[in-house]
């Protein structure tokens, strides 16, 4: 289509061929710049993308130094050992208990009916032994003030209440012994009915062993008590 319009131009201007051709060759050149230049216009040309550099994050090295111990400006406490203390209890448990024993062996004993009556002189013996151990050992059990263990706290009171209940039933006892060596069964039989009454308030369930002991001087002081009404009515010689 350039090419009859140029045809038709030279015509009409009434170019020579050499202009004319020229003319065509000029017009060519600016058409193919005018197109290079409106796709660019439209086509805006593209710029490469360019990643963009990331700096290495620098981590810091950290150097541990030996940890430093706060040196305490107090002595340290330790707990107190209750070890002087468990020893102690249970010596004093093992000497009454001795001395129970010996009782209810005295009031077990074969009655008149046998020809053989109670020994009121060891039976007082015993009694008296019995009271005057239990105020020493009532005393001793009160020198430990400090006991770290709630435990034996707690046994340490229970064991001097059972020392203290026993104090009744040991005086009762050496008073009925020593009037039934004077052959005084009646006034004699009611401080050992009293003897067997303190000994009923006494609490040892926590002390096995006294517990046991405790029990068969209960049970024995029955017969017993009989054996003293018996000398009161009947006479018996020493």
């Amino acid at each position: 289509m350039v090419f009859p319009v140029l045809l038709l131009s030279m015509r009409s201007w009434k170019l020579s061929p050499f202009v004319a051709l020229l003319f065509a060759i000029l017009l060519l050149c600016s058409l193919f710049t005018g197109c290079t230049s409106i796709q660019n216009f439209f086509t805006p040309p593209v710029t490469p993308e360019t990643t963009p550099e990331t700096t290495p994050v620098a981590t810091a090295i950290i150097t541990s130094g030996p940890v430093s111990q706060t040196v305490p400006t107090e002595p340290i406490r330790t707990q107190a050992s209750d070890s002087e203390f468990v020893v102690s209890i249970d010596a004093s448990q093992a000497r009454i208990l001795t001395i129970l024993e010996g009782i209810d062996t005295e009031i077990s004993k074969p009655g008149i009916d046998n020809g053989t009556a109670p020994d009121y002189n060891a039976l007082g013996s015993y009694s008296r032994r019995l009271a005057a151990t239990a105020d020493e050992e009532i005393i001793a059990m009160s020198k430990f003030r400090v006991i770290s263990d709630p435990a034996n706290e707690s046994r340490k009171m229970y064991y001097v209440n059972y020392l203290v209940r026993l104090k009744p039933f040991a005086a009762s006892l050496e008073t009925g012994s020593a009037l039934a060596q004077k052959k005084e069964f009646s006034t004699a039989s009611g401080f050992f009915s009293n003897a067997k009454n303190d000994l009923s308030l006494v609490r040892s369930q926590e002390l096995p062993g006294h517990l046991q002991i405790i029990t068969r001087i209960k049970e024995n002081f029955g017969p017993f008590l009989d054996i003293i009404q018996k000398q009161a009515t009947v006479s018996f010689p020493g």
